[in-house]
């Protein structure tokens, strides 16, 4: 005669179907889904980030493409910052800040502008703190305690570490960020005189003249605006004999 067998009752608190099949997904507690969800927002943040500095280094790129084209003038407009500021509502500090990263990063870092290289891209102000870092170390004469500085200033904008109030700091003790007031105040004598010259009837060669001085201050004053001005852009290969083309 077959033994009877009875199905024991599960015991009080456990469910008689807790074991999980061989491949059941497994279940996440609410702090795993909490760090899983912050995990993932984090990298969809460094994912855009990244886009918005290859985005910035583009904008460079082809404004840098007109100028050296000169497709403003295609468009009928005498001047880049005339064809910047009608075309696509872009001041002349902005205009100049994109350019001078994206050919400073083209001669120092064409990683960056490679689509197909998977590499970091800093944040602007540390692209600014390279760019700043590398122009001080080229200078001859350089003192240890000074050199030592601009290297560790290096390093913390590559690793994207570098602080804007750090950088600023050693920026005034190097005296390169004291204010400029007399460039505003010629600007504003320049016109002044251009107003009483025309009204005086002076001759179209000496109000040309004026100008072109006018034109010189505006764009001194549009790289100093753009905190541009410690980088003499005006000196650089790339912009000579242009510098008039921002005013």
């Amino acid at each position: 005669m077959a033994k009877r067998t009875t199905k024991q009752a599960p015991q009080a608190g456990k469910s008689a179907d807790t074991k999980k099949e061989p491949g059941q997904p497994k279940e996440w507690s609410p702090a795993q889904r909490a760090v899983q969800e912050a995990g993932k927002i984090t990298g969809d943040l460094i994912n855009h980030l990244q886009k918005i500095r290859k985005t910035f280094l583009l904008i460079g790129q082809l404004l840098t493409e007109v100028r050296d084209r000169k497709h403003y003038e295609t468009l009928h407009h005498p001047d880049m910052a005339d064809y910047a500021f009608k075309r696509l509502g872009l001041g002349q500090a902005a205009m100049y800040r994109y350019m001078q990263v994206y050919e400073w990063v083209r001669a120092n870092h064409p990683e960056w502008l490679d689509p197909e290289q998977k590499v970091r891209i800093p944040e602007l102000t540390q692209v600014v703190g390279l760019m700043w870092t590398d122009q001080e170390l080229a200078k001859k004469g350089l003192e240890p305690e000074r050199k030592a500085t601009l290297e560790k200033l290096k390093e913390k904008a590559l690793a994207g570490t570098l602080r804007a109030k750090e950088l600023r700091a050693v920026q005034l003790r190097s005296n390169k960020l004291k204010p400029k007031k007399g460039t505003a105040r010629i600007l504003a004598s320049l016109r002044a005189i251009r107003r009483r010259g025309e009204r005086d009837g002076v001759s179209a060669g000496l109000l040309a003249a004026i100008d072109n001085a006018i034109r010189v201050a505006v764009n001194d004053l549009a790289v100093e605006t753009a905190g541009l001005d410690w980088l003499d852009v005006r000196g650089h290969p790339s912009f000579s004999d242009r510098n008039l083309m921002y005013a």
